[in-house]
């Protein structure tokens, strides 16, 4: 979940990408309160990707939260 605004799926894509995490699905939509709500289906191997993959996106601008739905 993110405030809304121009570029932030660039700059997921673009941390995800300098992680070498690979995305093999993404859907975004943004409600009428300007808030996007972002799934991704990610190739993770290991806990500790995963947990760097969450910081990394956590520290983007206008990200709220970042949670994990499926194992």
């Amino acid at each position: 979940t993110a405030n809304d605004r121009t570029g932030l799926l660039v700059d997921i894509t673009i941390a995800l990408n300098e992680l070498k995490i690979p995305l093999r699905a993404l859907n975004a939509k943004t409600t009428k309160n300007m808030l996007c709500l972002i799934n991704t289906t990610l190739e993770i191997d290991s806990q500790d990707k995963l947990h760097r993959a969450v910081e990394k996106i956590k520290s983007i601008k206008e990200v709220i939260g970042v949670t994990r739905t499926n194992k």
